[in-house]
């Protein structure tokens, strides 16, 4: 997946902290997605979810 940190809109370097600091809020996320979708949501709106947390987290 590290073709991602070469989109225009990559969120830079995350260390493993930042990343379990913003999983329950991605887990919230998902939830939601799931109940819109089902099981397995698009994979766009996943993509977008991890932004949103991302940005949220000031990344």
């Amino acid at each position: 997946m590290a073709w991602l940190a070469t989109r225009a809109d990559a969120v830079g370097k995350v260390s493993p902290q930042e990343v379990f600091k913003g999983l329950p809020q991605f887990r919230r996320e998902m939830r939601s997605l799931r109940k819109t979708w089902g099981q397995w949501p698009p994979w766009v709106d996943v993509v977008l979810a991890a932004l949103k947390v991302a940005k949220q987290l000031g990344r």
